[in-house]
């Protein structure tokens, strides 16, 4: 607002000038008078001209006397101009570089917290990979004390061999220096040369006998390390954990009448529990089932709080259970869901190489199916038993498969593929429930 009495003035200045140059006119005009020889409206006229020349250059030279920014734009104007332009023009190169440095800022930003984010998924899967390989670790040391008990009594029985191979090469020795001693009366000891020589031939025979008991047992030695199945001892029917039976219940029945299905199912055990492997009854000498009315109520409540519209109930051994023994048992419930369809992969994993190990193609298969195992267990909610095996398989399908992998050669797929629908309340039965597939590979299979 400091330019406003600058404005009024200049104002009232114009208008007395205007005024004057007004009054003047008329006055001239009265007189008839008249300048450079004109005529007195011409005089007037140009009076009022002069005087709005004079208000205007008046207007202009109070202006320039009284701004500095008036006098600044009357004299430096062009340059003023010139200077503002070139100043836009750098600011808009400003805003540009401002903008792409902006975006190339984001592009950072975006790249670093795409690579945190994959460097973050990378450190969890091989988190997870460490636990598993530590439980898969666990397993085989177990595994390892059980099978060294087992290669340290075998190795006391060809001990055990050894020496009566010993003693029996003495007594071949001994007989052979009889052989020498009686050369001097074959005529009267040709009967007892006889003999010797029987004795000789039943000894070398004893010999080769035993030759071929320890190679058996080498062979055994062998196979025991990659049997995968549990090695039973004694007389035992089934061992402690081990499911002896599955049955599917309506969970909208009546209590009565799911009581007397439970009730009619546990005493069918005995007559209906088979070997996995034979399919021959074993519990057909067995007759009598433990199991108190409390497991009975206790099952029979879990049965109709399930959700789905049938429930799976599974019976385990609680102990070792030999021939003629009672049968302890405890009962599972669970949901009856499908976790598989047919034709589904169930798992797969791809091998670069071999394991280092004696059988790398017999190793290979075996992590396999542990790792197959353990994801079952822990990704799918399979049934949670004390051995941790739910896929079965016998040694002569895991010795085929060992062969088929080294004829496939590495790298290779190893699939699991469903034969008909799998749900969470079955064991694995390879044939029965699933197919084992070894697919060549490609070097540049990711790990």
């Amino acid at each position: 607002m400091a330019g406003l009495p600058f404005i009024i003035v200049t104002l009232v200045v114009a208008g007395l000038v205007a005024w004057a140059g007004d009054v003047l006119g008329r006055k001239l005009g009265r007189r008839r008078i008249s300048l450079f020889g004109l005529r007195p409206r011409r005089t007037a006229l140009l009076i009022a001209v002069l005087t709005g020349m004079i208000i205007t250059g008046g207007t202009i030279l109070a202006s320039f006397l009284a701004s500095e920014n008036i006098r600044q734009m009357l004299l430096e104007g062009t340059q003023i101009i010139e200077q503002r332009e070139q100043a836009y023009q750098e600011r808009d190169q400003a805003n540009e570089l401002r903008d792409e440095a902006l975006l190339a800022l984001d592009a950072v930003r975006t790249e670093l917290f795409e690579v945190t984010a994959d460097k973050d998924r990378e450190l969890e899967r091989r988190q997870i990979e460490l636990d598993q390989l530590n439980i898969q670790l666990s397993s085989v040391m177990e595994e390892l004390d059980v099978r060294a008990a087992a290669l340290e009594d075998l190795t006391e029985e060809v001990s055990h061999l050894e020496e009566e191979r010993e003693e029996n090469q003495i007594l071949i020795e001994e007989g052979l220096a009889q052989i020498d001693d009686l050369e001097f009366a074959v005529d009267s000891l040709f009967t007892a040369i006889g003999t010797l020589n029987a004795q000789i031939s039943e000894k070398e025979q004893l010999l080769s006998g035993l030759e071929n008991r320890i190679a058996e047992l080498n062979n055994e030695i062998v196979n025991l390390e990659w049997d995968i199945v549990a090695m039973q001892q004694g007389e035992v029917k089934v061992i402690e954990g081990q499911q002896l039976g599955v049955v599917l219940i309506n969970t909208d029945l009546d209590q009565a009448t799911i009581y007397e299905l439970l009730q009619g199912w546990v005493l069918s055990i005995p007559d209906t529990f088979r070997d996995s492997e034979t399919g021959e009854a074993v519990l057909e000498d067995n007759p009598i089932i433990e199991i108190s009315n409390e497991e009975y109520y206790r099952a029979l409540q879990e049965i109709r709080a399930i959700p789905a519209q049938r429930a799976a109930v599974i019976a385990y051994s609680t102990s070792n259970i030999f021939e003629d023994e009672a049968i302890t048992i405890r009962i599972d419930i669970t949901g009856y869901y499908k976790i598989f369809p047919t034709g589904v992969v169930i798992y797969s994993e791809n091998f670069e190489a071999p394991q280092d190990t004696i059988e790398p193609y017999r190793a290979t298969i075996a992590g396999f199916l542990a790792e197959a195992g353990a994801y079952l267990i822990d990704e799918r909610n399979f049934i949670p038993v004390s051995s941790g095996k739910v896929i079965q398989l016998t040694i002569d399908d895991v010795i085929d498969l060992a062969e088929i992998l080294s004829d496939v050669g590495f790298p290779a797929e190893i699939r699991m593929t469903a034969l008909r629908d799998i749900y969470n309340t079955n064991f694995l039965l390879y044939g029965d429930h699933f197919t084992v597939e070894i697919i060549p590979g490609t070097s540049d299979q990711p790990e």
